[in-house]
């Protein structure tokens, strides 16, 4: 249970590093961090941290764009491949395979649900 509490405070502290905007908390932060159950994290916030810390630092942030620019992604994949169907005997990337298929088994797509008869 101690160790839980450790990465609760480990992760509280790292919201409000973000929210503070202030990159001299960042090396502390890692070295707190490395302790505990977030270690591996630490790891990759280390391994990264000039650009981490410029995210930190940084007034401006792009998720609105990537929001935006994922849902127009998803909306022409739909349109190019197909809405989800019920069966692999219907086009479309999303797939529900026939339960006689041996090949479903193992794979999400497979090509044998194309060919096989309804």
């Amino acid at each position: 249970m101690p160790a839980l509490i450790a990465t609760r405070d480990a992760l509280d502290r790292f919201h409000a590093m973000m929210r503070s905007k202030e990159k001299a908390r960042l090396d502390p932060w890692i070295a707190m961090a490395a302790k505990t159950k977030l270690a591996a994290f630490a790891a990759s916030v280390e391994a990264d941290k000039d650009a981490m810390a410029a995210a930190i630092s940084t007034p401006r942030s792009s998720r609105q764009v990537e929001g935006k620019v994922n849902r127009l992604k998803v909306i022409t994949r739909q349109m190019v491949l197909g809405a989800p169907k019920s069966t692999c005997s219907k086009p479309g990337l999303w797939r529900q395979h026939e339960p006689n298929c041996t090949e479903c088994a193992s794979n999400q797509i497979c090509t044998p649900c194309d060919t096989m008869s309804a």
